[in-house]
C-alpha cells in the first residue's frame, strides 16, 4: 500500500499510519479555533442551505425555525449550578418549573422548563455537608463559627491557681492573642505566650509561676486563621460572624 503509484493512497495510508486520519470533530485541539468563528461559519452555513433547504427557515409548533434550534443547540451549556437534567441521575438537583411537567427538555425551550433560581438554591443546599449518623446539615470546619467553637473548646478548661478566667478576661485574650494578633506574636499560641499575655494585663501577679496554670495543652492547636485566612479579621467582620442565633449559643460557652 505504501508504494501505491496513486499520491492520494500513500497520503491516505501514510497519515493512517501516523493516526492523523479522519481526526474526531469532539477534540481537544478544535480550542485553537474561537467559538466565535466557529459560530459565524454555523450561521453562513445555516444561511447557505436555506436557499436549498427551506424546511430550516420554516418555524415550527413550538415558534422555532430547525435552523434557530441548531444554532441554539450549538450556543447551549448546562449552568453549573443546574446539574444533570436527566431526573433519574444519580446527583440531580435540577428544578422544573412545573413539577407536573414531564417534557423533555431540549436547548430551546430550557429556560421555559426549568426554574433557574430553585435550582440554583437546590445546588448551594446540595453542597452542606451532612452528619453521617443523623443527617442534619454541619457546619464546614473552616466557618467562622466552628472555628471559634474549636478555639473556645480548648480555651474553656483554661485555670489559674484552680479558678476558670473571667468570660470578660476570656474575651480578650481571644481578640488579643487569635484575632487582632500583635506583629510581633509568631507561631501558635502557646502556654508560655498565655502566661505572659496575662501577666502584661496585670491578671496575675508577676510572682506567680507557670505550673499554676493548667487545664490547657502546652500549645492550641485551634485558630482562626483557617476561618481569615494569613489576613487579620476586621472588627466588622468578625461581629458580622457573631450575628446568627448560632452564634450567640457559641459565645455562650465561654
Amino acid at each position: 500500500m505504501a508504494e501505491s503509484k496513486s499520491p492520494v493512497i500513500a497520503t491516505i495510508y501514510q497519515k493512517i499510519v501516523d493516526g492523523s486520519f479522519l481526526p474526531r470533530l469532539r477534540s481537544s485541539e478544535n480550542g485553537v479555533i474561537p467559538y466565535q468563528l466557529q459560530l459565524r461559519e454555523l450561521d453562513a452555513i445555516l444561511k447557505n442551505a436555506s436557499l436549498y433547504l427551506p424546511f430550516l427557515a420554516q418555524q415550527q409548533c413550538d415558534g422555532y425555525t430547525p435552523a434557530e434550534k441548531i444554532r441554539k443547540t450549538f450556543e447551549f451549556r448546562v449552568p453549573y449550578y443546574v446539574g444533570p437534567l436527566n431526573d433519574k441521575a444519580a446527583h440531580h438537583w435540577a428544578v422544573r418549573s412545573n413539577t407536573d411537567s414531564k417534557e423533555k427538555i431540549y436547548p430551546w425551550n430550557f429556560n421555559q422548563l426549568i426554574d433557574l433560581d430553585h435550582s440554583a438554591e437546590a445546588f448551594l443546599v446540595n453542597l452542606i455537608g451532612r452528619c453521617t449518623y443523623t443527617g442534619d446539615p454541619v457546619l464546614p470546619k473552616d466557618s467562622l463559627l466552628y472555628s471559634e467553637y474549636m478555639l473556645l473548646n480548648e480555651l474553656n478548661p483554661l485555670k489559674i491557681d484552680g479558678q476558670p478566667l473571667s468570660t470578660e478576661h476570656k474575651k480578650q485574650l481571644i481578640k488579643d492573642m487569635f484575632i487582632h494578633p500583635v506583629s510581633k506574636q509568631k507561631g501558635k499560641v502557646t502556654k508560655k505566650k498565655i502566661y505572659e499575655y496575662l501577666k502584661s494585663k496585670g491578671w496575675i501577679s508577676k510572682a506567680t509561676n507557670i505550673d499554676s496554670i493548667n487545664g490547657i495543652d502546652d500549645k492550641i492547636k485551634s485558630d482562626l486563621r483557617s476561618a481569615f485566612g494569613s489576613a487579620q479579621p476586621s472588627a466588622g467582620l468578625w461581629a458580622i460572624s457573631r450575628c446568627s442565633t448560632a452564634s450567640f449559643r457559641a459565645e455562650e460557652m465561654i
